[in-house]
């Protein structure tokens, strides 16, 4: 396990193999030490070292430990004499760098949190007397006696120990590439074809006996292969301290072909045999580095894709013939039987057979490939009008044989069919790498109440072609802020891993590593995605949850995201600076850049500060209670608010960091600023507004205010509690005010420093993060009527959005989330924040207009297919993070819905990774999209023109107008258009509109909007005038609209109609007791209480509750039940009151639990209320409607908080309440949407109908029987009178008829 531990995290290991490895290994070095000892007995070997010079020892030392449970280790490593310096973090956690810190010539270590494994490197300068002392427990109660490790010990072997008696082991050996050493002159290993690399080498205390002649050879060598572009060998003979001297530093040519390269360097005894047979090398050593040639081109793909299988998984025939194509024979067994979990089917539908995937389902099959490492394209039949969520994932093993999380994940998503909709089928395309010979796919149903249907599965070599596209500019390769960017958008830094870049194979711990040629591979695919599909700019994480893809000296980055620091041959010097290597892609692709941070890790210069501080809260984040964000007895794996924003030092610290981040990549073409994440567990905003409430920040706050109430904050007692509480009560408004201007202040500064290397750089600020805070979920509970918005929200965390509006290079990014369903845990508070920004106005700047279209990703552990070993392996770990899109033109539907709300300048589209799958859709609204020149459009109000939202742009001599369709509808429609003067009319790539010469004066336009769908024209005249519009609908859609509106109408009415649930147990008290206590039910028992069943008094059945008191407070609780989905309760008892003439205090309660804090809600009834207690039954209810987003579990309870004498008889519990209030406001949305209905406002009453309260009544609120019954003849008889036969139309008649008709006719008698 300890050779493990030095690698990293034991993670998928077992401790007993790993101590095997561990002990046969030192075993092994253990002897060759000895024959070497033995060798050095020699006594003029030994009269030399005695005679020799004792120099201090510098070495670079791995310390590791960890065993098979979560512990939280505290204690310290130091040296006896001399010098140590923290160097690497090995631990993997967020709070590492606050975990291990240096301090007064010593390591501190101080977990925050439990953790399997840690470790770190550290540099040593020591005499070699010295002893190396570690300290370490993991119960501070344990008196564990310090580890003593002589220094000079660890030159020649490692060293191990238990460190208690629960299995836990450390191991401290020299780190990878202490041995042979190089020294480097430059800060990163990027380099470009036919650069110069200039290296010194040398070997520093080998075990090789003083005297001993030694040969290095030194090979340049392109990276996994043998092919070797340099070689040199030089021979050298070892000093008394074993050290080797290599000479001077080699100029070593690089080649001109872009690549991962490796600088291999080996040292071998030189022996007679050596001149008959090559000696094994006693040490190696690897320097990795990468070429990147600038003038590389992006070529699009030119031929079509070529087939290379298909199969019918609904045929009988299918595994026979692909398993032999795809050469699968597990190691076990090889039947289908192991590649499914017995939940598919085969269905007929459209006249064919379908494979069905019932909920939960999962099925996997194995691909024939052309070749390893060859783009290829996996295609999935399903059909289109079969509402569905299905999973499309690719499975490999890593280099180490193992399926490890994250791959490339996929899902599409299908909606109901539309009016106007074909049946027909459509294809899921996903692009993959293979990196074996047999890949998997996997195919999952993740809807939860639907299952999912596929068909035909193709396979094809080759990139996809996307459509050729006319009328489209060349893209201009200069930057001047003034282009509309669409963005793809990366969370985390995963864009390797989510194009199934290649790993390597570290051999001693058999691990699954990035090196520079997975991050060079994955920076290639991330450019020929973006190219292919339409993306003109990228904003990729290179700073999250502690982990980084760059080197700086403001943080200490844990090896999370790059862990090349685990390779045993020392290939990585120091930290890989991939973002350097993007920067260089991006420059040479003409793409844009913006590098994404968290600031959610400790940083080196706040953390040293606060070492060295007499204060234990230096600059930390403190609420208005004194009480820490981070606190060590509640700390949290994903909390980062080590520091308050609010203050000078963290905003400095802050800007250095941005500053030398700029410093460093600036220069690059391609660099269009920076993305700061605004995440609620970051430092990066106030977790709401009682936070920042230290003694400084109040002080600087007072000094803001008039000088009235600055005096009066100085007549305040020295009290910090008494000037929290006054800042809250009598200066909240500017308290709020006070912060977001401190806020804005750094973000101004930090884009100062990004316009000082381009002018038109941009400071992003994310705001996804900005919403699932603890305080933020409690302020965005759905009303009725809403109160608060999310800019009030924003402003209660410090971000006063209204500031940004005036700044050029800020932009405060508006989110929209993307089937928030896929996380479970907080779909309620996304659901939330949408209902929010349904009516809210962007709080965009006007020039930096932008949203972030964050798609949710689906997480999924699909234990199963670990347990099948398809690839013969145990330790699987198959857990997929989907990001899902809409199925065809469904897959624009979020960015054309919000384009057709705002005229964003910048549009982010992503998740943790790219969602991918339905390119071809989305290619064709970023071409035309990325065409539209910036500028302030105006909306036009054409009347009769909705749903399609026209904005127009006039500039100079020239008009752009372009068509927003927010429906899922193809459009056709006649716009009545008023020209100046005599025009041409150039349309946008594929948009279908009228082109061509148009004369002055009054025409006619024609024009088609597919589906979610974006068109747009030039006109080259300088104003253009619409004056009507003609907008032709599918047959059906305003039937549809209709009977969505009659359901609505009907749910607001069955919302008095909605029956109680039983899930509370022993609600009407019926059941005896049990042992003297009420089944169901925990009470109280203080003297001078009685808490009951009575026989007596009772309101229907044979028992009731009662609760009696002389004076101490008596309560009742139920057992747990579940919160229901529509976070809204109602509570309906009968409560009669048999005590004294005084009414007593009672509370009706909900209680529950968020992990370790209590959720108490509670209303009174009876003393002091408008509801009095009654002497016989009276009912009363207690709705909630906004029960915690985090709470799962809660009680229905009562408290009595006096004397009293009460009785409780038929509680029920309903799943759903709402206000009265809350009913007016929903009667108020029915007249609304009707109204928009019969004016034929289309687009107003199809965003009406999907709104959230809409959609919250079809899924909690059923139709009362009997409206539903009424509603269901309602639409027969309209069936009904749409399907009554015309009358035959008369026939004509002849000319006799005819002359008839006019003869007048005179009575007859009788």
């Amino acid at each position: 396990m300890l050779a493990r531990l030095v690698q990293g995290s034991p993670g998928r290991q077992l401790m007993d193999v790993l101590l095997r490895r561990v002990f046969t290994s030192v075993t092994l070095r253990c002897a060759v030490l000895c024959a070497l000892m033995a060798a050095l007995l020699a006594p003029s070997q030994v009269a030399a070292q005695t005679e020799a010079p004792t120099e201090m020892i510098r070495s670079t030392l791995r310390i590791a430990w960890g065993g098979t449970t979560e512990r939280r280790w505290r204690g310290s490593i130091s040296l006896t004499a001399g010098k140590i310096r923290l160097v690497n973090l090995l631990g993997m956690e967020a709070d590492e760098a606050r975990a291990v810190l240096p301090a007064q010539g010593r390591i501190e270590v101080d977990h925050l949190t439990p953790r399997i494994y840690d470790g770190f490197d550290i540099q040593i300068e020591a005499p070699p007397t010295a002893q190396l002392t570690i300290q370490l427990s993991a119960n501070p109660n344990d008196q564990i006696a310090p580890l003593s490790i002589p220094v000079n010990s660890l030159m020649y072997q490692p060293y191990q120990a238990a460190l208690d008696e629960a299995g836990s082991r450390i191991l401290v050996q020299r780190a990878p590439g202490d041995v042979v050493r190089t020294v480097l002159s430059r800060d990163h290993l990027v380099f470009s074809p036919e650069e110069s690399l200039r290296v010194g080498l040398s070997a520093y205390r080998t075990n090789f006996a003083p005297g001993t002649n030694v040969q290095t050879s030194v090979k340049l060598r392109r990276s996994r292969t043998t092919f070797t572009t340099f070689e040199k060998t030089i021979d050298s003979t070892v000093d008394s301290q074993g050290n080797i001297n290599l000479g001077d530093a080699l100029d070593i040519p690089l080649p001109a072909e872009e690549g991962g390269y490796e600088l291999a360097i080996s040292i071998t005894e030189q022996r007679l045999t050596s001149l008959v047979f090559a000696s094994k090398p006693a040490y190696q050593r690897m320097l990795q580095l990468v070429v990147v040639d600038p003038e590389l081109q992006y070529a699009p793909a030119q031929e079509e894709l070529r087939p290379v299988a298909a199969f019918d998984p609904s045929a009988v025939d299918w595994w026979p013939r692909l398993s032999k194509l795809a050469s699968y024979y597990p190691w076990q067994k090889s039947k289908t039987s192991e590649l499914h979990n017995n939940s598919t089917q085969t269905i007929e539908y459209l006249g064919r057979k379908w494979q069905q995937l019932q909920v939960s389902g999962w099925h996997a099959y194995p691909l024939p490939i052309e070749s390893i490492g060859s783009p290829m394209v996996v295609e999935v039949e399903y059909p289109s009008d079969m509402p569905q969520s299905l999973g499309i994932s690719i499975i490999e093993p890593d280099a180490a044989g193992m399926i490890t999380p994250i791959g490339l994940d996929s899902g599409v998503e299908v909606f109901p069919p539309q009016p106007g909709d074909k049946p027909g089928e459509r294809k899921h395309r996903l692009v993959f790498w293979p990196r074996t010979a047999t890949p998997m796919l996997l195919l999952t149903c993740r809807d939860k109440t639907k299952p999912a249907t596929y068909g035909r599965i193709s396979v094809l070599a080759g990139l996809p072609k996307m459509p050729e596209e006319p009328n489209v500019p060349e893209a201009s390769s200069s930057f001047d802020g003034d282009d509309r960017l669409a963005i793809a958008f990366w969370d985390k830094p995963l864009f390797a891993k989510g194009f199934g870049a290649p790993e390597d194979l570290n051999v001693a711990s058999n691990r699954s590593l990035e090196d520079w040629v997975t991050f060079l591979e994955g920076s290639k695919r991330v450019v020929e995605h973006l190219k292919r599909v339409g993306f003109n700019a990228a904003c990729i994480s290179v700073m999250s949850e502690g982990g980084a893809l760059y080197p700086s000296p403001h943080f200490r980055s844990t090896p999370k995201f790059d862990k090349g620091l685990f390779f045993d041959d020392g290939r990585d010097p120091f930290k890989k600076d991939v973002a350097e290597l993007l920067f260089r892609q991006f420059d040479r692709a003409d793409l844009r850049l913006i590098p994404a941070m968290e600031l959610n890790a400790p940083l080196a210069k706040l953390e040293d500060a606060r070492i060295h501080s007499a204060d234990p809260n230096f600059a930390a984040m403190l609420d208005h209670v004194g009480r820490p964000a981070i606190d060590a007895q509640t700390a949290a794996a994903s909390k980062g608010n080590y520091y308050n924003p609010l203050d000078e030092e963290v905003q400095q610290a802050i800007s250095d960091l941005v500053l030398d981040f700029v410093s460093r990549y600036g220069h690059h073409p391609s660099f269009a600023g920076i993305s700061i994440n605004l995440d609620s567990d970051g430092y990066a905003l106030l977790p709401g507004p009682q936070w920042g409430m230290d003694s400084e920040t109040l002080a600087r706050f007072a000094q803001s205010l008039p000088p009235v109430q600055q005096q009066m904050f100085a007549n305040l007692p020295n009290d910090l509690n008494t000037r929290r509480d006054w800042v809250l009560q009598q200066q909240w408004d500017a308290w709020l005010k006070w912060r977001g201007e401190r806020m804005f202040q750094l973000h101004a500064r930090l884009a100062t420093i990004l316009r000082s290397a381009n002018p038109n750089a941009v400071l992003y600020l994310n705001t996804a993060g900005c919403f699932h805070g603890t305080h933020a979920k409690k302020r965005l509970m759905p009303e009725l009527p809403r109160t608060v918005s999310a800019t009030d929200v924003l402003l209660e965390q410090g971000i006063d959005a209204r500031r940004y509006k005036a700044h050029p290079n800020i932009a405060l990014l508006e989110s929209n989330f993307v089937r928030p369903r896929g996380n479970e845990k907080r779909a309620p508070w996304y659901a939330n924040y949408q209902a929010v920004m349904e009516d809210e106005a962007s709080y965009a700047d006007e020039d930096n207009r932008g949203v972030l279209h964050f798609h949710v990703p689906d997480t999924l552990h699909v234990a199963g297919f670990d347990q099948a070993k398809p690839f013969g392996r145990e330790g699987n770990f198959t857990w997929l993070a989907s990001e899902f899109v809409g199925s065809g033109a469904a897959v624009r539907k979020p960015l054309v819905e919000h384009l057709a709300k705002e005229d964003d300048l910048s549009v982010f589209y992503g998740g943790w990774m790219l969602p991918m799958g339905q390119d071809e859709a989305l290619h064709e609204f970023l071409t035309i999209y990325k065409m539209l020149p910036p500028g302030n459009y105006h909306r036009l109000q054409v009347p009769q023109s909705q749903p399609l939202v026209i904005r127009k742009l006039t500039t100079g001599t020239e008009t752009t107008l372009y068509f927003v369709n927010p429906t899922p509808w193809d459009l056709n429609a006649t716009l009545t258009v008023q020209l100046p003067s005599n025009g041409t009319i150039t349309p946008f790539a594929s948009s279908q509109i009228s082109r061509g010469q148009q004369t002055k004066g009054e025409g006619q336009w024609s024009l088609s909007v597919p589906a979610y769908g974006l068109i747009a024209c030039k006109v080259d005249v300088y104003d253009v005038a619409i004056s009507g519009a003609k907008v032709y609908l599918p047959t059906g859609v305003m039937r549809s609209m209709k009977e969505q509106l009659d359901e609505l109408a009907y749910r607001v009415q069955s919302i008095r109609s909605i029956a109680p649930v039983a899930i509370l147990e022993n609600s009407d008290f019926e059941q005896p007791l049990v042992d003297g206590r009420i089944p169901g039910w925990k009470t109280s028992s203080q003297p001078g209480t009685l808490v009951t069943l009575d026989k007596q008094k009772i309101y229907e059945g044979q028992q009731s509750l009662r609760l009696k008191s002389t004076g101490p407070v008596v309560w009742a609780r139920s057992e747990e039940i579940p919160v229901p989905d529509s976070r809204r309760l109602m509570v309906k008892m009968h409560l009669l009151s048999e005590g004294p003439p005084e009414q007593p205090s009672l509370r009706i309660v909900y209680d529950g639990y968020i992990g370790n804090q209590n959720v108490y809600l509670h209303v009174s009834v009876g003393a002091d209320t408008g509801y009095p207690l009654q002497p016989s039954w009276s009912e009363f209810a207690y709705p909630i409607v906004n029960l915690p987003p985090d709470l799962e579990n809660v009680k229905v309870g009562f408290d009595m908080m006096g004397a009293g004498n009460v009785l409780v008889d038929r509680i029920e519990i309903y799943d759903l309440a709402f206000r009265e209030e809350e009913i007016k406001e929903l009667n108020k949305l029915v007249t609304l949407t009707y109204s928009k209905y019969q004016r034929a406002e289309v687009g107003d009453c199809y965003r009406l109908l999907n709104s959230h309260w809409v959609k919250f009544l079809e899924g909690h609120v059923p139709i009362a029987p009997a409206l539903a019954q009424q509603l269901q003849e309602n639409r027969a008889a309209g069936v009904a009178k749409r399907n009554v036969p015309k009358e035959e139309p008369p026939q004509p008649k002849t000319w006799l008829e005819t002359f008839r008709s006019y003869t007048p006719r005179f009575p007859r008698f009788q």
